[in-house]
């Protein structure tokens, strides 16, 4: 029985091996930064972000597959003109991503993505301004004022050519708030741009 056992796992690895692709991925994010206070929904502020990491996709059966991955993430924005806040974020994100194959052949294959991220920030750091003179610089995480972990739903889609790059555009949904303040509420979500390179 136990050989049977084994034979069995050794023969659905192999046939999830064998439909296996590896992702070198680059990206570029928009961010909507939206911070509410109380009862009173301030105006989303932009931010910017940087990506780049890998990610494996497996397929499971058919059409359908999983893709985890793991990116290093640089995140930067401004606010204000005469007085004004820099932010840096460096950061890592994990997500887990199901697919499946609407179009699928060798010369292209289209697929539409769905599942959730785990972000964990490293650094969280803001710098205030006057006119062209620096002020305070402020570490969100060792005062208290932010969580380092946050957990968003992505989507997407994405378009594969000749087994060789990938484009994919997806939206990121923070679910998770961010400032620990009781009165307040930070959440951020990402428009998300990438090109991949398949190994």
């Amino acid at each position: 029985m136990r050989k049977i056992i084994t034979i069995a796992a050794m023969t659905i690895i192999f046939a999830v091996s064998a439909n296996a692709q590896t992702y070198f991925n680059l990206g570029y994010g928009l961010g909507s930064d939206k911070t509410t206070f109380g009862s009173m929904e301030t105006d989303a502020t932009n931010s910017n972000t940087l990506f780049a990491g890998f990610s494996h996709n497996f397929g499971i059966a058919g059409n359908f597959g999983v893709e985890p991955g793991v990116n290093y993430v640089f995140n930067f924005s401004k606010t204000g003109d005469e007085l004004s806040v820099k932010n840096r974020y460096h950061g890592i994100q994990v997500p887990v991503l199901f697919n499946y194959a609407i179009v699928s052949s060798s010369d292209m294959t289209l697929k539409v993505l769905a599942g959730a991220s785990a972000n964990f920030g490293l650094s969280d750091k803001s710098t205030t301004y006057v006119g062209d003179t620096k002020g305070l610089d402020i570490d969100n995480y060792s005062d208290g004022s932010y969580t380092r972990f946050g957990v968003s739903a992505s989507f997407g889609f994405a378009a594969e050519w000749f087994n060789t790059i990938r484009l994919k555009i997806g939206y990121d949904l923070g679910l998770t708030d961010l400032n620990k303040a009781d009165n307040v509420s930070y959440k951020q979500n990402l428009l998300t741009f990438s090109l991949a390179y398949i190994f």
